[in-house]
């Protein structure tokens, strides 16, 4: 395992090997976290979606104010299977839209106060 430096992380969050899908993790009182896979963009350091205030993991991080986001790809590199996982961590807010309208789709946005990235390279078994 090797720590990605900022710019791969970047690199890799800009890039397509990923499909731009993240896993968007969220507390939830009295349970264990809310999962679910969600489309995202990497843009001035931030991560940016699109979801509807009717779903239970928006009404989550708006009462939470924070998310974790997993963001993982994995392929053959000479032979060699290699995955890339960043991890993001930080507030999250709505930044464009209504949160009071469920049937319309809102913007919301993940500013990190923590990024994580690590390669896995399985060569040495």
């Amino acid at each position: 395992m090797a720590r990605m430096k900022s710019n791969e992380i970047d690199e890799f969050l800009d890039g397509s090997d990923h499909k731009g899908t993240m896993i968007l993790a969220v507390a939830r009182p009295g349970k264990g976290p809310l999962t679910v896979p969600l489309s995202f963009r990497w843009s001035d350091g931030k991560i940016r979606f699109s979801t509807k205030p009717s779903r239970r993991h928006t009404k989550a991080f708006l009462a939470t104010g924070r998310a974790t986001a997993l963001i993982h790809h994995e392929r053959y590199e000479s032979g060699v299977q290699v995955e890339r996982y960043v991890m993001i961590e930080g507030p999250i807010r709505v930044v464009d839209g209504s949160s009071t309208d469920p049937d319309s789709f809102v913007q919301a946005l993940i500013e990190p106060d923590s990024v994580i990235g690590v390669i896995y390279d399985f060569s040495d078994g």
